[in-house]
C-alpha cells in the first residue's frame, strides 16, 4: 500500500472532475 493511495486520490479527484 504506497501508490495506492496515491492511484486512489488521483481517480477519485478524476472522477470528480467528471460531470
Amino acid at each position: 500500500i504506497r501508490a495506492n493511495l496515491k492511484e486512489l486520490y488521483l481517480n477519485l479527484n478524476h472522477l470528480k472532475f467528471l460531470p
